[in-house]
């Protein structure tokens, strides 16, 4: 059986948090707000990215990269494709 959609916490204290994120194809996930992200995508996909405003914008990593992003608000991410995206994302809290 596979791994529902969403985010599944792996380690979370004072320094970081890090999270294993999976959105199979027509699943739509809350991606809540971060500030210093590191993440590492383990399988690729298309993804749209849905913001509060109702832009959106589309993000399809291949599967290895890797990448450093800063702040963003709260949005939708929403896997437009036909493979399931499944990415590690650690936030630094400090």
């Amino acid at each position: 059986m596979s791994e529902a959609s969403g985010s599944k916490v792996l380690v979370d204290n004072d320094i970081l948090r890090a999270t294993k994120v999976t959105i199979h194809p027509g699943d739509r996930i809350e991606v809540p707000s971060y500030n210093r992200l590191f993440y590492h995508v383990i399988s690729g996909g298309s993804i749209k990215v849905i913001w509060p405003s109702g832009d959106t914008v589309m993000w399809e990593p291949p599967t290895d990269e890797a990448n450093w992003a800063e702040h963003e608000p709260p949005h939708g991410s929403e896997n437009v494709g036909k493979t399931t995206v499944i990415y590690m994302a650690v936030e630094l809290k400090k």
